[in-house]
């Protein structure tokens, strides 16, 4: 029963192993893949934004 247990053990560790190596194979090639937009910036007025595009332009 035991040897029987570390064989199960044994097969499903392997497995895992696998998968993640094939994980990492598909993260090298999505590597390059990055996209190259620019994050837009997230700006808040100081005034409620109810006024306006004014209240953003003022200083």
């Amino acid at each position: 029963m035991a040897f029987k247990l570390r064989l199960t053990l044994a097969k499903i560790l392997k497995i895992d192993h696998q998968v993640s190596q094939d994980f990492q194979g598909v993260m090298q090639l999505a590597n390059p893949l990055k996209s190259k937009q620019q994050a837009l910036e997230f700006i808040l007025s100081s005034k409620s934004p109810l006024n306006g595009i004014e209240s953003l332009l003022e200083n």
